[in-house]
């Protein structure tokens, strides 16, 4: 049986009930009826963005064909109105098109909002965009040093960067994780394709293909280790999460270097040192003891090695993040901090009381 939620305005607040027939009732047991109730939005997005000739109608209306690729725009949060709400025409306005759209609310507002989402919102981004446009989101273009005759220079780079000029298709390349598997795949071990300008090394300096973030593991750690010493992060998950992959990595390639990669190729590559400092220690969706802590950075760390060896994509550090994110709730019924002056099996602590001077 479907459970049917609607957001409503009671007493002037925001509440969230649930339809029972004719009738919506609060959490609290307060009930009014679905016609006399003041209906809300689902939520209140930051955004909204839209989907361009999504459907065949809509192209028959324009009278044009579906583009290669789906286009986006952005529509004003104001735009989004209530069930039974009033369609207003601005002034000077003679026509007026209204429609209902297909809302689709990930990450974050799905769950209540800011800091009651179970999945990293970022994280959700990231894999819904590699699902559904996995080409674009695993072809880069390969870093050249600025005194090479085939970079481009500061005004030809700053046009590649607002957009103005497409990248020459020759420049393109596969990042390491992506061309490791590739090679493999052609039956070429990994001691022979990690040769040479292929070296893992080469992720410490930035020049490696890959998305922004991944390239340069120098900075990413130097980022890392300042959020470290500032105190905004502890060293809790960071740790478990290297450590997570590079344990894995480093039994498989000691048992067969021509077909595991090496523990260097796994850090460096990809988005590890990212995903150990930067995504992995969200506040919201990590676990509040610093036991769980290490216990989900060794998940995220270990399931990301997994789907990196026999996975369908190169990287897994999105996906790994993801699914211990789910488990972050297990993790705190079972790893709970002790409490002030009992022991870890909850019994009061035999305190001596202190004698007065």
């Amino acid at each position: 049986m479907t459970t049917e939620y609607r957001r409503i305005l009671l007493d002037g607040y925001p509440i969230l009930t649930t339809r029972h027939g004719d009738a919506l009732v609060t959490r609290d047991g307060r009930s009014i009826g679905v016609d006399e109730a003041v209906h809300l939005a689902p939520c209140n997005p930051s955004k909204i963005i839209c989907v361009h000739l999504n459907y065949h109608s809509r192209v028959q209306e324009f009278i044009t064909k579906l583009p290669p690729a789906p286009t986006y725009f952005h529509k004003p949060i104001t735009a989004l109105n209530t069930h039974k709400g009033a369609v207003v025409r601005p002034e000077r306005c003679n026509w007026l098109n209204y429609e209902g759209e297909i809302a689709i609310v990930i990450g974050k507002q799905v769950f209540g909002g800011v800091g009651q989402n179970v999945f990293n919102p970022a994280m959700v981004a990231r894999v819904a965009l590699l699902v559904s446009f996995p080409v674009p989101l695993t072809q880069w273009v390969f870093p050249l040093p600025l005194t090479s005759l085939a970079a481009p220079d500061f005004i030809h780079g700053l046009q590649i960067f607002l957009g103005n000029q497409l990248m020459p298709d020759a420049m393109a390349s596969a990042s390491l994780l992506g061309y490791t598997k590739t090679e493999m795949s052609r039956g070429i071990d990994l001691l022979h394709s990690l040769a040479g300008d292929h070296a893992p090394v080469l992720s410490w300096i930035g020049t490696r293909s890959g998305s922004f973030g991944e390239s340069a593991s120098l900075l990413i750690l130097g980022g890392g280790l300042y959020l470290l010493a500032c105190g905004i992060i502890t060293w809790h998950t960071p740790v478990a999460v290297l450590a997570g992959l590079a344990i894995p990595a480093a039994i498989g390639h000691a048992v067969d270097p021509t077909h595991y990669l090496s523990v260097s190729a796994h850090l460096l590559s990809g988005a590890a040192m990212l995903g150990a400092f930067f995504i992995a220690t969200d506040y919201v969706t990590s676990p509040n003891t610093a036991s769980g802590q290490i216990v989900f950075g060794l998940g995220v760390g270990f399931l990301t090695w997994v789907i990196r060896t026999w996975g369908a994509y190169p990287e897994g550090m999105a996906f790994a993040v993801l699914l211990m994110n789910a488990l972050t709730p297990v993790i705190d019924r079972f790893v709970k901090p002790r409490i002030l002056g009992r022991d870890r099996k909850g019994r009061a602590l035999d305190i001596p009381e202190s004698k007065g001077v």
